[in-house]
């Protein structure tokens, strides 16, 4: 018996519809949203941790010029956080945009991958900027701490557990005045201080094209991690204290291969007899004191691990 051609047409229209409604709300459902832009200022939030809480992965949140007494903690991956200066004019002036972390932990701890926090001051911290566990970008920042004492201030301190294979970028920013009043020969402050749980390869940073001066322990210190460290400018780091000089522009501290380290400028620094003391692995004292002489110290680092 033939079909009634009617009843197949409709059930065909049926199928059709179904299957149309159910394309639309894979679409609907699978299409990931669009980033926003959260703004913190006049119209919009009224902190900076309250615009990151409500933002989302791929997220921008844009800073308002202002004095902003806070201790950011950053969770959100992919997040663009930049100073609404920098957005606009492509340059940072001292305290246009300053986070105050009031002399008590990180001004911003950084816990998610893919965050790049850029354009702003940043001021009176223990670490300034923490980076712990993930790939972050630190770009055209201002970091300065005069007026914290009895501490060890970090301008920007990354610890990077080799499981965590993470990458950081370090460029453009200026970094100063990380000094304690009470100095110890083991203690101080460093501009730039990164960190693994052990030697590997796993992680690595990359350091370009910045300004560091006036810390009293290491201008730069990079342990455990693969790195480029290139067209840096260091000087005046280092203390002098009961008739010795202390410390250098750049300490790099048991490093595995991947390392390239040129054209840094690291001048006035005293480096008579740096902290860095373990240097028993590979390389001579004759070695390391001419080393030291241009503001550098190897600690355990591998011979042909520096070109």
């Amino acid at each position: 018996m033939r079909p009634i051609e009617g009843i197949s047409i409709m059930r065909n229209h049926k199928k059709l519809f179904f299957f149309g409604i159910l394309a639309f709300f894979k679409v609907i459902f699978s299409t990931p949203a669009a980033a926003a832009v959260l703004y913190v200022g006049s119209g919009g939030y009224s902190s900076i941790q309250s615009a990151v809480d409500a933002a989302s992965l791929g997220d921008t949140v844009v800073v308002a010029p202002g004095l902003y007494f806070e201790n950011v903690v950053g969770t959100v991956s992919d997040l663009l956080l930049v100073s609404e200066e920098f957005q606009i004019s492509k340059t940072v002036t001292k305290d246009t945009t300053q986070l105050n972390a009031s002399g008590l932990g990180s001004a911003i701890e950084i816990k998610a991958d893919g965050v790049i926090f850029r354009g702003f001051t940043v001021h009176a911290y223990v670490l300034g900027i923490s980076i712990e566990n993930c790939s972050a970008v630190i770009d055209n920042c201002i970091i300065y701490n005069t007026g914290v004492t009895e501490v060890n201030p970090r301008g920007i301190n990354a610890y990077l557990a080799q499981s965590s294979q993470a990458y950081v970028e370090i460029t453009n920013n200026e970094i100063y005045d990380n000094t304690r009043s009470d100095y110890w020969l083991s203690s101080g402050g460093r501009g730039i201080n990164v960190s693994s749980n052990k030697a590997g390869e796993l992680c690595s940073v990359f350091i370009d094209n910045n300004t560091i001066y006036g810390t009293d322990h290491r201008g730069m210190s990079v342990a455990h991690v693969s790195a480029t460290i290139t067209n840096n400018f260091l000087h005046d780091n280092g203390v002098y204290f009961k008739n010795r000089t202390y410390n250098v522009g750049i300490v790099l501290a048991y490093n595995k291969g991947n390392v390239l380290i040129q054209y840094n400028t690291i001048i006035n620094v005293q480096a008579g007899n740096p902290a860095c003391r373990d240097r028993h692995q590979t390389r001579q004292r004759s070695q390391q004191y001419q080393y030291e002489k241009q503001g550098l110290d190897f600690c355990g680092c591998v011979d042909d691990s520096i070109f």
